[in-house]
């Protein structure tokens, strides 16, 4: 069901619901970061250097979240990138749909006036509630991928 759907999102004074859809595909992707035989695919280069999340959140995020955000590149970045290239064969342009979808809604949130912090803690909500995941980690360690991959912050 690519169907979207309502929700609230909280800010600095106002509640505004938003009408955002994310592909539905989008679940077989979570579904990988819950595989039993996790294991880091050697064949996909990474692009990650700490500093380059350092230079792209500001005071608003906490040091924890930037610490999760890290370690969440670290240990998944690979891993995302491989799956979307998966579901882009059966699929073209998937990853690019999927990636415009999450970059109209970070610049929705930064229009609206929202911080760093409130706009990842958002997008986690987002795709939690689009995608259902078995966690909330789940969705933490998407919205992070897309900070690595440019399309957040």
């Amino acid at each position: 069901d690519s169907t979207p759907i309502s929700f609230k999102v909280s800010g600095p004074d106002e509640q505004p619901t938003e009408r955002s859809h994310l592909e539905t595909d989008i679940r077989d992707v979570i579904e990988a970061l819950y595989e039993e035989n996790f294991i880091r695919p050697l064949t996909v280069e990474i692009a990650y250097a700490p500093t380059t999340i350092d230079e792209k959140v500001d005071e608003s995020i906490t040091r924890p979240t930037v610490r999760k955000i890290k370690n969440n590149v670290s240990d998944y970045f690979p891993l995302i990138k491989t799956h979307f290239s998966e579901v882009d064969k059966a699929s073209p342009n998937f990853s690019n749909i999927v990636s415009l979808q999450v970059k109209a809604y970070f610049l929705k949130q930064q229009q609206l006036g929202f911080d760093k912090q409130a706009i990842f803690d958002n997008l986690v909500v987002w795709v939690n509630v689009k995608t259902k995941p078995k966690s909330i980690d789940a969705a933490e360690i998407l919205v992070s991928f897309f900070v690595q991959n440019c399309e957040v912050f």
